[in-house]
């Protein structure tokens, strides 16, 4: 965010809201969440045989596990995304051209 500062600033001077901007940086995190996922969803699936030996009372090829892992991870992934979106929405355009 701070790499950006300069940029949300002069959209929020030629009139850009915070909402926005909090959607600009909220969609940019979301869509980093979304490749990590699908891509560690893949490579779970490629590797089951080899990750079954870690695994116990649970099936290498049990949907539901991931699922419930899946979700529970982008939940907190977007919690923390939401974070820098809500702190970009707040900037004040002067401040963020000043630095």
């Amino acid at each position: 965010m701070n790499q950006q500062s300069h940029e949300i600033g002069i959209r929020i001077a030629l009139g850009a809201t915070s909402r926005t901007v909090f959607f600009k940086v909220f969609g940019a995190g979301a869509r980093l969440i979304g490749a990590g996922l699908m891509s560690g969803l893949l490579i779970a699936a490629a590797l089951r045989g080899a990750i079954s030996s870690f695994l116990f009372g649970v099936a290498a090829g049990d949907r539901a596990s991931d699922l419930v892992a899946a979700v529970a991870i982008s939940l907190v992934a977007l919690a923390v995304v939401a974070l820098p979106a809500r702190r970009a929405a707040r900037i004040q355009p002067a401040e963020a051209l000043r630095s």
